[in-house]
């Protein structure tokens, strides 16, 4: 799980660095379709990771509301 929160950081990140050089504003927008394969199969497999321990995590409600 940790692994797939810094991949997703590390992936944030970088886009704001190349934005910053390219003389734009960064933000959090990062474009899929401008990823290498291998980068974009790594995000999909944090993404599924991450929603499958969300969804773990609701199956077991601890008496907390939103």
């Amino acid at each position: 799980m940790r692994r797939a929160f810094v991949r997703i950081a590390d992936l944030r990140l970088m886009h704001q660095g190349e934005a910053v050089r390219a003389g734009r504003r960064p933000n959090d927008a990062v474009d899929t379709t401008e990823l290498d394969p291998l980068t974009h199969a790594e995000l999909q497999e944090a993404l599924r990771l991450i929603d499958s321990a969300q969804q773990l995590v609701k199956s077991f409600p601890l008496g907390m509301r939103a």
